[in-house]
């Protein structure tokens, strides 16, 4: 089940990553709800980190705010 995000939990996310790294249009985020298992969970949102220091950031406050994160690599 997709949880939805908090306006300030995207204030967040777009501060650590930036607007163009944070996908929230479903559309967009589509794509990232499989893998090859082919099973599919719409995402709540799509971050995509540059640095160690934006994921060490990102697992800190979700963990924090009781939020799943599930990696994914390429498709």
């Amino acid at each position: 089940m997709q949880k939805k995000l908090s306006p300030a939990q995207i204030n967040f996310l777009v501060s650590l990553f930036g607007e163009e790294d944070v996908l929230l249009d479903r559309e967009k985020i589509a794509i990232f709800g499989t893998d090859a298992s082919k099973e599919f969970a719409w995402p709540s949102v799509v971050v995509r980190p540059e640095s160690s220091k934006q994921i060490e950031e990102l697992l800190r406050w979700a963990n924090i705010e009781k939020i799943p994160i599930i990696p994914r690599a390429r498709g």
